[in-house]
């Protein structure tokens, strides 16, 4: 669904994509939209705070690529307004993602991020409720 992020050789880079990859082949539908979150959190992370700007490229590409993800999962006949609603959002995370690079700016990342947060952290208490209903 998205490429893997760039990130650190060594051991602990092997041991981190490893984990991810058993994550993912574990998750049901709705775990792996919030590893999807999880995963572009980290990529907006590194953009924000990375100094080199190759590193600043690939976790932007990698993050605009779970941006897009995200918005290709979008049912918009069965989810409606909150389809259209979470297009738009994404789509503005997209705009100020690519604000902030061009203009060499963390706030609009950090802008994008918390919108992302406030998301991610809706959905997974979505998923915590789903359990304890269960």
């Amino acid at each position: 669904m998205f490429r893997a992020a760039a990130r650190p050789s060594g051991a602990s880079a092997q041991y981190g994509q490893i984990d991810l990859n058993a994550r993912i082949a574990s998750a049901s539908p709705h775990g792996l939209v919030s590893i999807l979150f999880e995963e572009l959190l980290r990529a907006m992370g590194m953009v924000r705070k990375s100094t080199q700007p190759h590193r600043r490229s690939e976790a932007l590409s990698r993050a605009l690529s779970i941006l897009q993800s995200l918005n290709d999962t979008l049912n918009f006949e069965s989810g409606g307004q909150i389809a259209t609603s979470l297009s738009a959002i994404y789509g503005e995370a997209r705009r100020l993602l690519l604000k902030g690079m061009r203009e060499q700016d963390t706030a609009p990342v950090a802008e994008a991020e918390a919108m992302i947060a406030e998301i991610a952290q809706s959905w997974n208490t979505i998923s915590e409720g789903a359990a304890v209903s269960s």
